[in-house]
């Protein structure tokens, strides 16, 4: 073979090579003259743009930049001036989609051939996407970051860092500012922190800063070197956390500590700081006064704790206090036991505990106090001791009452028919021997009889008053208004006899006992009938005031009156303010009243005037 034949086999195989990588490239590639007109485009190009090869001939340059990005005419202008361009444009895919692209176009020109320029082009959508999204992370993070350069010039900054210089500093960071300006606002110097972290090193430490309405700022700021991707230094990455509220947390935490120190000392009570994570126990200093003992000599962990507690109290209390620290979230635990003292004695305690967990709910310690409530313990000991002993007592006055009662109702029937004999015979007596007896033997046979009457109404009062309170006398739903028209039925002779007015007001419903209510208001209408004064027409006036627990009751009269001296002594048994030849009566009946009202839980009272009347009020729970 000749030399002719061997350079174009030669200039052959190079084509063939050029071709493959120029197709074969991952960039968009395509050769073109300065007016635009595309040459050649490789296989990247096509599937980039949509294009095939003869319509990116047909589109030329223009159809595949945007014209609306200003940037396109400036990147020809530099290329014709520099022969070069490299920098990012926005480009337009045949379906009209726009992207943006890094585009790195060169001049050459093959001998004397024409001027052709070589242009790549790589899709970075995907990076600028990225990008994008990593500025609205940044700018959406509570923490400060800025890069600086080998100058000590910021190069970049997110909006925190912003926002932050504009409070600072009352005006707008720019790129290119010397982040010396912004260092010396806290009057802290760091320039040998930046030079130290340029040669790679890292530093830590915190800043202070004042704004300009006074109030202090406190920042955690981080250094550290920013790399290439081929590991070169080329500048620095700094980053600040406000941690104002960190720190004044932190003085809060002091403070509580010496509240929480000057309340152990000054409590009674035994207040202990169990941290579950390290199983470490410390005690205030209420545990030495409350135990004898000395609260820094003691071992401090719950196991010593758990080897002071009463035997018998050990497993309830124990267990209890586990299952609520490790088997659930609540928060409190409470517990009474008995907890051995230095001298031997065993004291009884309330223990509260507030466990505090973190958010997952696991528990990290728990504190508390152990109050000493050994009085409190015999005290209710010795209440239970005398409730058995008023519970007995009270059984024996039952069954005394009912013997009492037994023997009432024996005495009053064996008492009364003696009483009806003497009357009888008496009776018979005067009845046979009228004629042969005098004045004075007639007056004594009267005075006899009316002695008996008399002797058989006090039994029969006595007995009614022993009976008042039985078990038998069941409470009901009463309507006083009918209950009060049958009592003043029973009346009804005499009311007529004496034109006596009875004025009734409306009369609510109460929950009591019948018979005895019925009695009361009988009394009190006796006595308003029988205390009446001469020359005066009588009038009784009987009405009630509905309460929200209870109703007041009121039996007014235009009588006689009564003495104040004597408004309590009236209620007293046997007690009389009238002879009994003016008055009849045994003087137990406003006792009896008394004692009925009692037992339904109310009261009863008088209000009088002498001459002018009397009022007799009583309360009955609704």
């Amino acid at each position: 073979m000749g030399t002719w034949e061997k350079n174009t086999v030669a200039e052959l195989q190079n084509e063939e090579i050029y071709r493959a990588l120029f197709d074969n490239r991952r960039e968009a590639i395509c050769i073109a003259n300065p007016d635009g007109e595309i040459l050649r485009v490789n296989k990247a190009a096509c599937r980039l743009f949509g294009y095939t090869e003869q319509e990116f001939k047909e589109v030329g340059t223009a159809g595949v930049l945007d014209k609306d990005d200003p940037r396109s005419a400036a990147a020809v202008t530099e290329r014709s001036i520099n022969g070069h361009f490299s920098g990012e444009l926005s480009c337009v895919k045949k379906n009209g989609d726009v992207f943006p692209a890094e585009v790195s176009s060169t001049f050459f020109q093959v001998s004397d051939g024409p001027e052709h320029f070589f242009t790549i082009i790589n899709d970075i959508s995907e990076s600028k996407k990225k990008e994008s999204e990593m500025e609205l992370l940044l700018n959406n993070t509570q923490e400060c970051f800025l890069v600086v350069d080998k100058d000590l010039n910021i190069v970049t900054f997110n909006l925190q860092l912003k926002i932050l210089y504009r409070e600072l500093l009352g005006s707008e960071v720019k790129k290119g500012d010397s982040v010396k300006l912004f260092a010396l606002q806290g009057n802290q110097p760091i320039d040998g922190i930046l030079q130290d972290v340029l040669n790679g090193g890292r530093h830590e430490r915190e800043m202070q800063l004042e704004k300009p309405d006074g109030n202090i700022v406190y920042f955690s700021i981080q250094y550290k070197p920013a790399y290439t991707n081929l590991g070169e230094i080329i500048g620095v990455f700094i980053s600040a956390v406000d941690i104002t509220q960190h720190r004044n947390a932190n003085k809060k935490i002091l403070l509580d500590k010496e509240r929480y120190d000057l309340v152990a000392k000054a409590a009674n009570d035994a207040i202990y700081d169990w941290d579950i994570v390290t199983n470490s126990l410390s005690w205030g200093e209420g545990f030495t006064s409350l135990f004898g003992y000395d609260a820094y000599e003691e071992e401090h962990s719950i196991e010593s704790w758990i080897t002071h507690i009463h035997p018998e109290d050990l497993f309830n209390i124990v267990s209890g206090m586990r299952n609520i620290v490790y088997s659930t979230t609540d928060f409190q635990w409470q517990g009474e036991y008995r907890y051995l003292r230095a001298d031997g004695t065993y004291a009884s305690i309330l223990d509260r505990g507030f466990v505090i967990r973190n958010e997952f709910g696991k528990p990290l310690r728990m504190i508390g106090a152990m109050q000493d409530i050994t009085e409190r313990k015999e005290n209710e000991s010795a209440l239970k001791k005398l409730n058995k002993q008023l519970e007995k007592r009270a059984q024996e006055l039952a069954a005394s009452n009912e013997e009492l009662e037994q023997f009432a109702y024996i005495a009053s029937h064996d008492l009364q028919e003696p009483l009806r004999m003497i009357t009888s015979f008496l009776t018979q007596l005067e009845k046979k021997y009228k004629d042969q007896l005098d004045e004075r033997g007639q007056k004594y046979i009267w005075f006899a009889v009316d002695g008996a009457v008399r002797m058989r109404q006090i039994i029969f009062d006595l007995l009614n008053y022993s009976r008042i309170g039985r078990p038998d006398q069941k409470k009901e739903k009463l309507d006083t208004g009918a209950l009060l028209a049958t009592v003043i039925q029973l009346h009804s002779v005499i009311i007529a006899e004496k034109n006596i007015k009875i004025v009734v007001g409306p009369l609510p419903e109460i929950t009591a006992s019948r018979v005895p209510i019925e009695h009361v208001f009988d009394n009190l209408i006796s006595n308003a009938i029988k205390y009446r004064r001469d020359g005066v027409a009588p009038e009784i006036t009987i009405s009630a005031q509905e309460e929200k627990e209870h109703c007041q009751f009121s039996v007014t009269d235009n009588g006689i009156g009564i003495g104040s001296g004597f408004f309590q002594k009236i209620f007293i048994l046997f007690q009389r303010l009238h002879n009994k030849d003016e008055y009849t009566g045994t003087g137990m009946g406003l006792a009896i009243c008394k004692k009925i009202i009692e037992n339904h839980r109310g009261r009863i009272w008088v209000e009088s005037e002498l001459g002018k009347g009397s009022s007799f009020h009583f309360i009955i729970p609704k």
